[in-house]
């Protein structure tokens, strides 16, 4: 069974090391910094009611197994809330279980209660067939694809 729960202090340890196996699995070629994800993680704690950050984990049999981390802001020129998901993460041997749809509903529910109009996931770096899967996955949670994102390391 998969168990979903916001990240709390004592999680710190799982998260930093779910972390690190994120980073080397998706953007090795980019700084890691302990002290600032330390600092972000205390920046979710903080806010006890959880209105502008938020991470949830996955957990399995005591194992922490995957991750989203959850932001909602205003947008440019509009006063209503935008929720998105990012670092969405779950470790490759629980891909094809439960655990993401899982932090999906998490994030749904989140944003209803902040009080978001439009909600955004982002999903890169996946293989062709994981692709399809994320795609069917969220397809079901009522996502719709929408445009594409272009990057360049500067």
């Amino acid at each position: 069974m998969i168990e979903i729960r916001q990240l709390e202090l004592d999680d710190f340890a799982a998260f930093l090391e779910l972390s690190h196996t994120m980073h080397a699995e998706c953007e090795p070629h980019i700084t890691f910094s302990d002290q600032l994800l330390l600092t972000r993680m205390f920046d979710c704690i903080g806010d006890v009611k959880r209105m502008a950050l938020n991470a949830y984990l996955a957990w399995r049999n005591k194992a922490l197994i995957g991750m989203a981390v959850c932001t909602a802001a205003n947008g440019f020129y509009t006063p209503e809330l935008h929720a998105s998901m990012h670092y969405w993460y779950v470790l490759p041997q629980y891909r094809k279980t439960r655990a993401a749809g899982e932090l999906v509903r998490a994030f749904k529910r989140w944003s209803k209660r902040v009080g978001a109009f439009r909600m955004h996931i982002g999903a890169e770096r996946f293989d062709p067939e994981m692709a399809e899967i994320v795609n069917r996955m969220l397809a079901k949670h009522g996502f719709t694809k929408y445009g594409e994102q272009f990057y360049k390391e500067l």
